[in-house]
């Protein structure tokens, strides 16, 4: 069960350094780029078990 936990913390680092990305995308105003990353980044985390619902938000 640890390694659970860890890969969760894993997930919500990466996920707080991703957001940071997104607003510098967003102030750039490429939309189209950050809706790629937000997708990339939901695959990886679904990958590796951290994410289990693509509906989440």
């Amino acid at each position: 069960m640890a390694k659970k936990e860890s890969k969760v913390k894993i997930g919500w680092r990466f996920h707080r350094k991703h957001i940071e990305a997104l607003e510098q995308l967003s102030k750039k105003d490429d939309v189209p780029m950050a809706r790629h990353v937000d997708k990339a980044l939901e695959q990886y985390l679904m990958s590796q078990g951290v994410l289990h619902s693509a509906n989440g938000d």
